[in-house]
């Protein structure tokens, strides 16, 4: 799921053309931030298969694009493994 500014989740696979709406309407207006744990690769299937419109936002996204790949443990499921083993203990 993704955010925008006004704090509605847009979930890419029931909102693929709301979502190209909002990547279009913020392409070259400003920034975009999205936080995603599936790959760029398996957009298109994500998009329920729709790849055009996968490629059309990868398009708007990826242009002047920075990426943060962060690899590791999730912290909230390293926090729930520490409160489980607490709660056992």
């Amino acid at each position: 799921m993704s955010k925008h500014r006004s704090g509605a989740a847009l979930g890419p696979v029931a909102h693929g053309p709301s979502l190209f709406r909002l990547v279009t309407y913020r392409y070259g207006r400003g920034a975009i931030l999205i936080t995603t744990n599936t790959s760029v690769r398996d957009w298109t299937e994500l998009l329920a298969g729709d790849e055009v419109l996968a490629t059309a936002i990868l398009d708007r996204l990826l242009h002047r694009s920075h990426f943060l790949n962060i690899k590791g443990r999730s912290y909230r499921l390293r926090d729930l493994e520490d409160i489980l083993k607490k709660e056992s203990a």
